[in-house]
């Protein structure tokens, strides 16, 4: 009898082997990449780029009634012509103070008006940017299990680079890829490439979140880099591309295999 019990306990650890190899294997077949590194956007991703802006508007907008401009008009002008603008910037098809210059030129505004008005907007969207309640957690789990960080952004150095020491991230074991200093920009299969380059990673090892589905999401693809679009209000309503509302979500990512 207690032989019988002595063979079926070691049937049974044997079966419990031969499941954890299977489970392993498995698992391996699943996730067959490593990620090493985590690329972030800023603005509007790590940032709340927008939430200042709108501080900055309201600033800007008290000035604009005190010389009897409608702030809607201006605005809306504004919405039209800066994103334009700003493409046209990182191309280097314009000058930074061209793009600076020209995306508040309003009639009834004179040079000198224009330029308190750029000089209100810089300090108030550049210095008054928060960090979103999920990405300093986020940030943190990954610097503790080793992971290497990086903030891919375009935009002025000048600018970029406030924020950044704003929040005390330039002072943070991170890389900083900016477009205007490195000459590239995204969503342009050269800058990931060259990011890639930079950190000494195959596209495999990397992921990359933003909240751009041109310049974050598909720039990364393209260059073969695992990608997430960050949505955090939902608005993306195609199924294909995997979209999180939350930086959170990226902590159960496949190959990221953090310890929480």
């Amino acid at each position: 009898m207690k032989e019988c019990e002595g063979f079926f306990f070691f049937l049974s650890a044997v079966r419990f082997l031969l499941y954890l190899i299977y489970a392993k294997k498995q698992r391996q077949e699943v996730v067959r990449f490593m990620i090493r590194s985590v690329l972030f956007d800023f603005d509007d991703t790590l940032g709340d780029y927008k939430g200042a802006q709108e501080k900055a508007k309201k600033i800007i907008s008290v000035f604009l009634n005190q010389k009897t401009i409608d702030p809607a008009a201006f605005w809306d002008e504004f919405h039209q012509r800066n994103e334009k603008l700003f493409q046209q910037y990182t191309a280097e098809e314009i000058s930074l103070s061209d793009y600076r210059s020209a995306r508040f030129r309003f009639n009834g505004l004179n040079a000198e008006e224009l330029q308190h008005i750029n000089t209100l907007y810089m300090d108030w969207t550049n210095e008054n940017v928060q960090l979103f309640n999920d990405a300093e957690p986020v940030l943190k789990i990954l610097l503790k299990n080793k992971k290497e960080i990086a903030i891919l952004t375009n935009g002025p150095s000048d600018g970029q680079r406030t924020k950044l020491k704003c929040l005390n991230m330039l002072s943070q074991d991170f890389k900083f890829f900016i477009s205007s200093e490195i000459g590239l920009a995204k969503p342009s299969l050269s800058y990931f490439q060259y990011v890639l380059n930079h950190l000494n990673l195959s596209p495999d090892e990397a992921l990359m979140i933003g909240d751009s589905m041109e310049n974050d999401y598909f720039g990364a693809q393209k260059a073969g880099i695992h990608a997430l679009l960050l949505d955090r209000k939902a608005h993306c309503a195609r199924k294909d591309i995997p979209a999180i509302h939350s930086l959170y979500e990226i902590l159960e990512y496949p190959g990221l295999e953090l310890k929480i």
